[in-house]
């Protein structure tokens, strides 16, 4: 699991997209899938967890990626994430 924070503009459109590669030690990259959302999907998540489909070049069910998101402060200016994977697959 993976977490960071993020600025949050509560009237502003945010797009993120998420990529997942497979980087096998070489200098090669196989894409395995990605998805974009908005901050304001995620805040407004059911319980601030989101959950979506990778896809890669049309073809969806490469595995699910969950998002957690917390507010920080009361003014909603500041939100962390928690990101999980799983069933990914190259």
């Amino acid at each position: 699991m993976t977490s960071f924070t993020l600025a949050y503009y509560f009237e502003k459109v945010q797009n993120y997209r998420f990529v997942f590669i497979d980087g096998d030690g070489t200098q090669d990259f196989d894409p395995i899938g990605e998805v974009t959302v908005s901050m304001g999907k995620l805040m407004g998540a059911k319980k601030q967890m989101w959950t979506d489909d990778l896809r890669h070049e049309g073809q969806a069910n490469r595995g699910k990626i969950i998002v957690r998101t917390q507010a920080l402060q009361m003014s909603n200016e500041v939100a962390k994430w928690r990101l999980k994977w799983q069933g990914v697959r190259n």
